[in-house]
């Protein structure tokens, strides 16, 4: 069996040799030529662990040490043994010299590993005088020179390997040291060439392909660099290294979802892999998902705090995750080092920024210019921050030389375009849109600002045609899609608008943004819910591990009150990413919805303790709460809220409330106070001191606190609230000239018309409320859901025209729940009682979920005389129907006839 395995090694069939010399070994384990050979087998097919086991037995067994020990120390080499190779054999002699200098370039690896030039350069040296042609030790003194800068050394080793015309791993290894030599020259198209060669001489080679791979990458071939991964692939599919580059070419591609999971790969395999561990942060991080990101980047830092690369990174996860403060901590030592680099500069400029500390914000932007003084994007950021500084002027200036420099990438003229925009000064914005089109022709964004001028100048069919030029650049560019969208549905066209996004969609599948554009408009223009959730589901299986369509979908079960469905969604998603706050804020609704309210709590505090320096989630929170009856608690929240922004007036109108409930009112009207002043030119805080007096029941301070506000700015909700107010003061003759002086002045209002309407309906003054509505009519015609209350009032008294008012309705908004429910209950009061069940089991598929429609299908059935059918739908909704639920005594009684 070994003569039958020395066959198989003579003919490179390492498998067939490794299973004849294990069979030998079975049946005499002491057979020491099959011990070295199966080590040689297994040395050379990267085992290298089991080829030391093997060669040491063998030495036991006899095997002479000329034959096994350089294999030997080669092994180690491979196993990342150093220090045990130069402990073993740093001084050993060999009698044989072709063997002792095999055993000097393993010894000089080690030490060159180890960073010991000197020893390992005498040891290569020595290994040469032994043996002249010995190419890796040759090789091995080229990467010596390198290392300590002989660069044409080094490459004039590789050309005297290459010059002697070898091949195979020993052509490889000197392609390779060529290609590093040739990077150093920056003669990166012969570097790529030779790193081709490296690889096609010796494509077992993990690392060549990661130095070709990554090189490719840097040039931005992401075609080459893919081709080289599947080929990588092949030799080594469960390799660290080789999840590491799919995980690096996918983020650079926009597909960090796949990314993610390609370096968790890599993380679980080599846990000490600091590379693998920096790019994992950053992934993490362009997914929000900062939690996680902080984990692997801090470890980066903590075991090498002086790689800028992962502190940097490690900064802007932090800032990302609203923490500015503790992102400048991360940077302030790299600000240390004089000078600081721009990238550095850059980032710390931004975290300025986002502390409000503009004038530092600007002071650095400043040295950035003075570290790149032709570079137009650092003075296009100082532009800007002076800018926001307030500093017109100069900002204006900067923008302008920046616009200006040789060479610029037109960042600055985009920044004018939209500062001349913002000011109004279109002639100036076109002139700047031409400079930035001679620069960046092949930009969509080019052609966005382009149209936006030609809207701002009302020229809709101008900007038409820039729009869709923007598209033709770029077939997925979904800022000219949603403008043209717009245009269509503006021009009455929403076939256009949702042929156009279709088309994106149908070319770009997994596309997230796209797919949630359409389920946009699909809703806005009637869809039927079903069609929407198809949309929804599609994406969802074309990115199964994306996390926003499962989260679109969740809303949309939401908007159908199927609590159910959305929690099983919101469940999947935190099972997936259970660091993605957004997946608590829906579980946190879901839970709402569903009754829950322990858990919904649970939910947002979660999601809090995943966004502490956000108000948003507190605010989520103390509403949870308050439903709870634990105004402690709510109140606790909304002034951490509070801490974090001061001036948040949904926080500051929440706690004004809350106080007042609690009989505080004194602290309550101080809040309101508190936002007079922080918004001395808007009236909600004279409208919050006006609900906080209705709460009181003191009329007259509220009425004076409203028209206080009419005196800052007249919006119609002031006069809504005065009109409110002077009813429940028993001043119904001042109510009404509030709301006549309002209606004189602002003869197109719709707000206070639908409010008074909808007030009259409700109190059952149909005449009046008829009126209104005839009269919003008149100002918005073909509204479908105003045609639909004159519908329900027409049916109310016994006007004819109900019928007819109710099918404009359904012609305007044909997938309209609301409507169809309508049109249904009139068709049945008129006889037409297969028409109306049908319209209303309609309305009832497009809203399953909404218990006031269910209700009316169960009422309709009482009428008809189908009390199986209305007892079905009864006990469906009393199932359903939370205990708190206003409509639970009606559907009760409802049930008790039947």
């Amino acid at each position: 069996m070994v003569g039958s395995a020395r066959d198989y090694l003579a003919k490179n069939d390492l498998q067939a040799a490794s299973i004849q010399l294990k069979n030998a070994l079975q049946e005499n384990p002491s057979l020491a030529e099959a011990r070295y050979l199966l080590g040689t087998v297994n040395l050379r097919q990267g085992n290298a662990t089991a080829a030391e086991k093997e060669f040491r037995r063998a030495l036991e067994l006899g095997t002479p040490a000329e034959q096994v020990i350089p294999l030997l120390a080669r092994a180690l080499v491979k196993m990342g043994q150093f220090e045990q190779v130069i402990k073993e054999f740093g001084d050993a002699t060999l009698q044989d010299p072709a063997a002792n200098a095999r055993l000097r370039v393993s010894v000089g690896d080690a030490y060159l590993e180890r960073r010991d030039f000197p020893k390992a350069r005498k040891a290569f040296e020595g290994a040469l005088t032994l043996n002249d042609d010995d190419v890796p030790a040759r090789i091995g003194l080229g990467r010596v020179k390198f290392i300590t800068g002989d660069v044409d050394g080094a490459f004039g080793e590789a050309e005297a390997v290459l010059a002697r015309g070898v091949v195979g791993e020993e052509a490889g290894d000197a392609h390779a040291l060529r290609a590093d030599v040739l990077l150093a020259r920056k003669q990166a198209d012969d570097a790529l060439a030779a790193r081709h060669e490296a690889v096609k001489f010796h494509p077992s080679s993990v690392a060549y392909h990661f130095a070709l791979i990554t090189l490719l990458l840097e040039r931005g071939d992401m075609n080459g660099a893919a081709e080289r991964l599947v080929a990588m692939e092949k030799i080594a599919p469960k390799h660290p290294l080789t999840h590491y580059l799919f995980a690096l070419h996918d983020l650079r591609s926009g597909k960090a979802a796949t990314a993610r999971d390609h370096i968790a790969e890599t993380v679980r395999l080599a846990p000490e892999y600091l590379p693998g561990r920096l790019l994992a942060g950053v992934i993490h991080a362009s997914l929000n998902e900062h939690v996680v990101a902080r984990e692997h980047l801090a470890m980066v830092v903590g075991r090498a705090p002086q790689n800028r690369n992962a502190r940097r990174a490690l900064a802007r996860s932090e800032l990302g995750s609203g923490n500015p403060d503790k992102a400048m901590e991360t940077l302030k030592p790299l600000l240390s080092v004089k000078p600081p680099d721009s990238d550095t500069l850059q980032l710390a400029a931004r975290i300025q920024l986002a502390q409000g500390k503009l004038d530092a914000a600007s002071e650095t932007y400043e040295k950035l210019v003075a570290v790149r003084p032709s570079d137009d994007l650092a003075r296009t950021q100082l532009g800007v921050a002076r800018l926001l500084e307030g500093d017109a002027a100069a900002g204006l200036s900067d923008l302008e030389a920046a616009s200006t420099l040789e060479g610029s990438s037109g960042a600055a003229d985009f920044a004018l375009v939209m500062v001349h925009l913002r000011q109004g000064e279109l002639d100036k914005a076109a002139a700047a849109q031409r400079r930035l089109e001679a620069k960046r022709p092949d930009d969509p964004r080019t052609y966005m600002l382009q149209g936006g001028i030609a809207l701002a100048k009302r020229n809709v069919a101008d900007a038409r045609l820039s729009f869709e030029k923007a598209l033709a650049l770029r077939s997925d560019y979904l800022p000219a899609a949603v403008n043209l969208a717009r245009m269509d549905l503006a021009e009455k066209k929403p076939k256009d608008a949702l042929d156009r996004v279709e088309a994106i969609v149908a070319k770009h599948p997994d596309n997230v943004a796209a797919s949630l554009l359409l389920a946009n408009l699909q809703k806005a223009t009637g869809a039927n819910p079903d069609k929407v959730r198809e949309t929804l589901e599609r994406v969802s299986r074309a990115t199964p591990t994306e996390a926003t369509p499962k989260l679109a979908l969740a809303a949309e079960a939401l908007g159908q009150r199927d609590a159910k469905k959305a929690i099983s969604l919101a469940q999947e998603v935190i099972a997936a990413h259970p660091d993605d706050p957004r997946a608590y804020e829906m579980m946190g609704r879901a839970q709402l919805l569903a009754g829950d309210l322990q858990q919904a709590i649970t939910a947002f505090n979660k999601q809090v303790s995943l966004q502490p320096k956000l108000p948003a989630p507190l605010i989520r929170l103390a509403d949870a709460q308050q439903l709870a009856k634990d105004s402690s608690a709510a109140e606790q929240s909304l002034r951490r809220a509070l801490v974090l922004k001061p001036d948040l007036i949904e926080a500051q109108q929440r706690l004004a409330a809350l106080l007042a409930g609690t009989k505080r009112s004194t602290e309550a009207l101080g809040i309101a106070r508190t936002v007079q002043k922080q918004r001395p030119k808007v009236p909600v805080g004279w409208n919050l001191e006006g609900d906080l007096h209705l709460l009181a029941k003191d009329y007259p301070s509220a009425i004076a606190a409203f028209r206080k506000s009419l005196g800052v700015r007249r919006v119609p909700e002031t006069v809504i609230k005065l009109h409110g107010a002077q009813i429940q003061a028993g001043r119904p003759d001042d109510a009404e000239k509030s709301v006549a002086d309002w209606l004189r002045q602002e003869p197109k209002d719709l707000r206070v018309r639908s409010y008074l309407a909808e007030r009259a309906f409700a109190e059952h003054k149909l005449e009046e409320a008829e009126r209104l509505y005839r009269k919003l009519d008149e100002i918005r015609p073909d509204a479908p859901q105003i045609l639909n209350n004159m519908a329900l009032i027409a049916g109310q008294r016994g006007d004819p025209r109900a019928m007819n008012l109710a099918e404009r309705a359904v012609k305007l908004a044909p997938e309209n729940p609301a409507i169809l429910d309508t049109l249904g209950v009139l068709q049945i009061d008129n006889g037409q009682t297969e028409k109306g069940i049908e319209n209303i089991r309609k309305a009832v598929s497009l809203a399953p979920t909404a218990p006031a429609l269910r209700l009316s299908l169960a009422k309709a059935y009482v009428r008809l005389g189908r009390k199986e059918d209305a007892t079905k739908e009864a006990e469906a909704l009393l199932k359903a129907l939370p205990q708190h639920s206003p409509l639970r005594a009606e559907v009760t009684a409802l049930r008790e006839k039947l």
